[in-house]
């Protein structure tokens, strides 16, 4: 009984800290903390729908793709200069492919992106991979999403640049940013 009333008196008291989520960015020690949170999972999802695409794997859904790159060894997370969080983390096992996102300070995805090198194994493309890494964003229709775009593209590079030094002979250099637009069904809920 001594510990619950502690408990509840520490939880009173704002002793407790709240969790990491897009509601809590500021508790996010790393990547991995957030996008394993339900809160996240659930924002990811509904900003990118049922869209589907070739980027690790022929046409399957974005969100699995996505959270694949972000799934892996985290990095900690960045607060930019605007006031936006920048997270970002690559792939388990294959740490050339990385993912990011950049959520506002009230935690809502403005801008998610993959840097891969656009694999395909089905017709009608050439079966392999390109030796380049493409930043492939996904933004949403609605908004001025140019700093988040701006925010991931200087990691993109910078991280294609520590690519193409370690292995010259394997990779090319950062080939670009591809951006989509997403219907970001957050926004069609709110209308």
């Amino acid at each position: 009984m001594a510990v619950v009333s502690a408990l509840l008196l520490a939880l009173a008291q704002g002793a407790v800290k709240p969790s990491c989520s897009p509601a809590h960015l500021e508790q996010c020690s790393d990547t991995n903390q957030l996008i394993w949170s339900d809160a996240f999972t659930a924002e990811l999802k509904a900003f990118l729908g049922g869209m589907r695409g070739s980027y690790l794997f022929d046409d399957a859904p974005v969100f699995d793709q996505q959270r694949e790159v972000l799934g892996g060894p985290p990095d900690v997370p960045q607060r930019l200069t605007n006031g936006d969080w920048l997270f970002t983390a690559c792939r388990a096992h294959s740490c050339e492919e990385k993912g990011a996102v950049v959520l506002s300070p009230e935690g809502h995805i403005l801008a998610t992106g993959m840097l891969d090198f656009h694999c395909h194994k089905t017709p009608p493309y050439q079966a392999g991979c390109e030796r380049g890494p493409t930043l492939d964003v996904f933004v949403a229709h609605h908004g001025d999403h140019r700093d988040a775009v701006a925010a991931m593209r200087r990691w993109a590079e910078a991280k294609a640049v520590e690519l193409y030094r370690a292995e010259p002979e394997s990779f090319a250099p950062f080939q670009g940013v591809e951006e989509r637009g997403v219907l970001d069904e957050r926004a069609m809920r709110d209308k």
